[in-house]
């Protein structure tokens, strides 16, 4: 696993890249039932490896809670506080699939001051852990994160293709 961390402020960027030998994604499985406007479809497996990682990927994102606080509102004229982007690479069948998620997030309370803070560093390696590895335990971080921001907006592409997360 390769891993590189960009940050500016207001902004941080973690590029990870996965290669074949590497442990195994647990998120990365044939996702066959999807939920469309409340209604479960099944969907037939797919032989594009293109289609079931960008699948896999969009529904981890909502089963592993990141997503659960997230009303995608685009009319919301909000300052962006944090803007976190994750790079994933993966390669299969000597193809490499290259996912890009941004998460933006704006304060929840603005005009209070908190005493309490949460690094944008801290923000990535969790927003990372969490998507790469699955773990749903709460930690401190994403306690912090939650009480001071809101998720504003979620972007995804896959090899620069737009992926629907919400």
């Amino acid at each position: 696993m390769e891993e590189k961390l960009h940050t500016a402020p207001g902004y941080c960027c973690k590029t990870v890249k996965y290669t074949r030998n590497e442990q195994r994604l647990p998120w990365l499985t044939d996702v066959q039932y999807v939920t469309v406007q409340d209604q479960v479809a099944k969907v037939a497996p797919v032989s594009d490896p293109m289609v079931t990682i960008g699948r896999a990927f969009t529904r981890h994102m909502w089963d592993c809670g990141l997503l659960d606080d997230y009303f995608p509102v685009n009319f919301v004229d909000l300052p962006i506080a944090f803007n976190c982007v994750l790079n994933l690479s993966f390669e299969s069948s000597h193809h490499y699939y290259d996912v890009c998620v941004s998460f933006k997030f704006v304060e929840r309370y603005p005009d209070k001051k908190h005493h309490i803070g949460v690094t944008e560093k801290e923000i990535t390696e969790f927003l990372l852990q969490r998507l790469v590895e699955g773990n749903s335990h709460h930690s401190s971080v994403e306690a912090k994160l939650r009480y001071l921001y809101k998720l504003q907006q979620v972007t995804c592409s896959m090899n620069g293709l737009d992926l629907v997360v919400g």
